[in-house]
């Protein structure tokens, strides 16, 4: 298991909401392409779901590259077959379908 050094995103947000700072756009896209690069590689190759993302689930190795972590909630697609999934929350946050069952997204 690889070493995260500099912690993760959960503690960055907060720091950066202490200390009234805001992340910058080239480091939103950076982590937000680091983490779809990850998810994109678990579904393509991997063929798994990670079904948990979010803050604390995002580490930060040495060289500050974002990194994936926790898959204890995630499935493999299997071919031909739609697995039986049951509905994830945070207390801090969750989908908002979960909540009203007849919410659409917007186009």
């Amino acid at each position: 298991m690889e070493y995260c050094a500099k912690g993760d995103l959960y503690n960055r947000i907060q720091e950066n909401k202490k200390n009234k700072m805001i992340f910058s756009e080239k480091e939103v896209l950076r982590i937000f392409y680091g983490v779809m690069n990850a998810v994109k590689v678990l579904h393509d190759q991997l063929k798994t779901v990670h079904r948990d993302l979010c803050s604390q689930n995002i580490m930060f190795d040495a060289n500050d590259i974002p990194k994936l972590i926790d898959f204890g909630s995630g499935r493999i697609i299997q071919e031909g077959r739609i697995a039986t999934t049951y509905t994830l929350a945070h207390l801090t946050h969750y989908p908002p379908e979960t909540e009203d069952q007849n919410f659409k997204y917007s186009s």
